[in-house]
C-alpha cells in the first residue's frame, strides 16, 4: 500500500530517541526509506529504518553523512531535524556553558545537516526541509531562557530560508510542538497531566506531511503542535 511519502529517501537525525520512536514509524508507514542517526553503533529502531552513525555535534560530520546517503540511495528527497535537548533553569544560574550547549544541540546540529543536504536539493530542484522549535520559543515560560532562545533561532533561520529558496522546487518549515508525551518528560513532570501532552506519532503525522509533494506550497511556515 503506497503513502505520501512512497519512494521518498528521507533522513532524519537524531531519530533513536523518545520522539524519533513516534515519528520513524509513521514516515515508513507512509512509503519513505527511513535513514536516522545514533552518536554510536546501534540496532535499527524497526523495519525500514537504517541507523547511520554520526555525531552532529563534531565539526564537519554532517558532509560525510550526506554524501553516504546519496551514494547509496541515490539521492535525499527530505530532511526532519530532531536532534535537539531542554535544560531548564534560573537565568541567573543559567551558565554561558549550558547558553553555548543548547544553542549547539538545537540550532548548529540542524544548520549544518541543512546546508551539506541543500546543494544537491537544488540541483534536483525538490527537497523537503522540517526543523522542530517549540511553543515555548514564542510564548516563553519561566526558568526557560536558554531554551527559548535557542528554539527562537530556529524558527527564525527556518523562516528566513523558506524565503531564500521559495522560488525553488526545495521547501523548509518548522514545526512548535506544545510538551510532548515522552517518559522523560513524564518522570520530569509527575504532577502533569500527560493526556494533554502531544503524543509523538501525531507529531510524525505533521512531519510526514509537511515531506511530502503535497506540501509543496507550505514554506517558512512555524506550524504549532500543540
Amino acid at each position: 500500500m503506497s503513502g505520501i511519502l512512497n519512494d521518498r529517501v528521507v533522513l532524519v537525525t537524531g531519530g533513536t530517541g523518545a520522539l524519533g520512536a513516534g515519528v520513524l514509524p509513521v514516515l515508513v508507514r507512509e512509503g519513505a526509506t527511513v535513514i536516522t542517526t545514533a552518536h554510536r553503533p546501534t540496532e535499527s529502531p524497526g523495519e525500514g529504518i537504517t541507523v547511520e552513525v554520526a555525531d552532529l555535534l563534531e565539526p564537519g560530520a554532517a558532509e560525510p553523512l550526506i554524501e553516504r546517503i546519496i551514494a547509496q540511495h541515490g539521492r535525499l528527497d527530505a530532511l526532519v531535524c530532531l536532534v535537539g535537548g531542554f535544560r531548564g533553569g534560573a537565568f541567573i544560574q543559567t551558565d554561558n556553558q549550558t547558553w553555548r550547549e543548547l544553542i549547539e544541540l538545537n540550532v548548529q546540529t540542524a544548520v549544518s545537516t541543512i546546508r551539506a543536504a541543500l546543494p544537491g536539493m537544488v540541483e534536483r530542484d525538490y527537497g523537503r526541509i522540517v526543523t522542530v522549535g517549540a511553543r515555548s520559543a514564542v510564548n516563553p515560560m519561566p526558568n526557560t531562557a536558554a531554551y527559548a532562545a535557542a528554539k527562537a533561532s530556529v524558527i527564525a533561520f527556518t523562516r528566513s530560508l523558506g524565503r531564500e529558496f521559495r522560488r525553488t522546487g526545495v521547501t523548509i518549515n518548522c514545526i512548535l510542538p506544545e510538551t510532548i508525551d515522552t517518559p522523560q518528560n513524564r518522570e520530569s513532570m509527575p504532577k502533569a497531566n500527560p493526556d494533554n501532552w502531544v503524543k509523538p506519532a501525531d507529531v510524525g503525522e505533521v512531519i510526514a506531511f509537511l515531506c511530502s509533494q503535497q506540501a509543496g506550497i507550505i514554506r517558512g511556515a512555524a506550524i504549532p503542535v500543540e
